[in-house]
């Protein structure tokens, strides 16, 4: 299976795309995924520059998720200027780690405002302006802290458990117009080297990216939401 074939049949031309947490790391190369699919694609986050130079038709916008005027304007503005908005990659979180010399509840407070609050917020802001867009995909990366926990970080497993059924709740809530998806990249780690490289041979694919962004549009498109 060619790589030219996928980019046909998974398409995004004529789409507008948001992805939160854009500024490096698996936001920026969702990011780049989607605008390599043909998608018209706004990254943001908190930092004032992403971490490499947009290109194409990706462009960049500071803008912190847990700021919800800031969140929506930003939506407005780009609902306005491309009429429309059909895809929203929700990637935006932190990490912080407990220690001797960093408070654990201000920890706690801050991975949950940043993690699930702040998804919370961003979700419902984009699904009102993707209804005036005919519908669209939401899609909330989580973490394997979804579903097994770990040390010396709960506000992190807390917040991406949150997340995977906050996901779910909504993706009933909202049925009638919105996908909403669950997109795991630390997943990927259980399959081990061999299940990766069946993956990759089952796609005719050599690189990892590009079997990432692969599986990106094939998420976004899936004919039902995964819930």
């Amino acid at each position: 299976m060619s790589a030219t074939y996928l980019e046909s049949l998974f398409s995004l031309r004529g789409r507008v795309a948001l992805v939160s947490g854009a500024s490096r790391g698996i936001g920026m190369a969702i990011a780049r995924g989607l605008e390599k699919a043909g998608a018209s694609v706004v990254g943001i986050g908190s930092s004032a520059a992403p971490a490499e130079a947009p290109t194409g038709n990706l462009s960049y916008e500071r803008c912190d998720v847990v700021d919800n005027a800031g969140f929506r304007s930003l939506c407005e503005m780009l609902h306005r200027k491309h009429d429309g908005l059909h895809i929203y990659f929700h990637a935006a979180a932190i990490s912080l780690t407990d220690g001797a010399s960093t408070d654990a509840d201000d920890n706690f407070d801050r991975t949950i405002d940043t993690n699930l609050k702040a998804a919370y917020h961003c979700c419902r802001t984009v699904s009102a302006y993707m209804e005036r867009s005919g519908g669209g995909s939401i899609i909330n990366v989580t973490s394997i802290g979804a579903v097994q926990g770990f040390p010396g970080n709960p506000g992190y497993v807390a917040s991406k458990g949150g997340l995977r059924l906050l996901t779910k709740a909504l993706a009933l809530d909202l049925a009638d117009k919105i996908r909403r998806l669950l997109a795991d990249p630390d997943a990927r780690r259980a399959m081990g080297q061999r299940g990766r490289e069946k993956v990759l041979e089952s796609f005719g694919i050599e690189r990892v990216t590009d079997q990432i962004e692969a599986v990106y549009r094939g998420v976004l498109e899936s004919p039902k939401p995964v819930t």
